[in-house]
């Protein structure tokens, strides 16, 4: 089942910390608009730096309290002894070094990579694919991890809910914010992971689907809920659909991978 020891040992301390829980205008041709969510009345709240006080025992780690400063909402802490346990190999985070005078000073040029696995003990070694390495207490005021379910690129199959009718491709141009709501893990220990996403898109209308035919492709920003997986198996997560969004003449539809 696992190929290496480490495999064995990445995925016991995902379940040990889990199981610590916690319509618009026209322009060069295309219709630009907003959609509604649909399904769920969370918003992804503004950027803006917090202060955070964590402590390692309330994870069953080493009770060691930290402050945290210029931590945005939807990023998790790494300072000192203390890694959040939301924090799970297998996902794609961006990291972003705290403390001094520039804010947005981002590793790995920005981009977001797969954290492969967490060490133990004091300083605890963080491995990112690509043999990207640090420790939880190199950087004194810590680093901010945020999650990444969908980028700029990604395609999707646009279907209706029930019957999975394919109704239209759409492609991510651009995302405006992405935020975990919860993380989960199941009896035979696939772990799942849900992302409110805001993002604008191209959709191209299959023709012949009613009203829409009049339009063959619609940039649109859209909320929604990506869902993000991983199993014993196939450890690095993806993002199989993302739910809870409407597109107008369609209603309720979902991405689907």
């Amino acid at each position: 089942m696992f190929s290496t020891t480490t495999d064995r040992e990445n995925f016991d301390q995902v379940e040990t910390l889990l199981n610590h829980k916690l319509y618009g205008h026209e322009e060069d041709g295309v219709l630009h608009g907003k959609c509604d969510s649909a399904g769920s009345d969370e918003e992804i709240q503004p950027e803006e730096y917090i202060s955070l006080t964590v402590n390692g025992a309330d994870m069953g780690d080493l009770p060691i309290e930290f402050t945290v400063e210029g931590i945005k909402r939807n990023e998790f802490p790494i300072i000192g002894t203390y890694v959040d346990q939301r924090i799970l190999p297998g996902f794609q985070y961006r990291v972003r070094k705290l403390g001094g005078r520039n804010p947005d000073r981002y590793f790995f040029k920005g981009e977001a990579l797969t954290l492969q696995s967490i060490g133990r003990g004091y300083g605890k070694r963080i491995t990112f694919e690509g043999e990207n390495v640090f420790y939880s207490d190199t950087y004194p005021s810590g680093l901010a991890l945020s999650v990444v379910s969908i980028s700029a690129g990604d395609q999707f199959t646009v279907t209706t809910p029930d019957t999975e009718h394919p109704v239209a491709e759409a492609r991510i141009m651009e995302i405006l914010a992405q935020q975990e709501i919860d993380s989960e893990v199941d009896e035979e220990k696939n772990m799942c992971k849900r992302v409110r996403v805001t993002f604008s898109c191209d959709v191209n209308y299959a023709s012949g689907h009613g009203l829409m035919a009049l339009y063959s492709r619609q940039r649109l920003q859209v909320t929604g809920t990506a869902i993000v997986k991983s199993t014993k198996d196939t450890p690095k997560a993806v993002t199989t659909f993302i739910e809870d969004m409407e597109l107008p003449h369609h209603g309720a539809v979902i991405f689907r991978a």
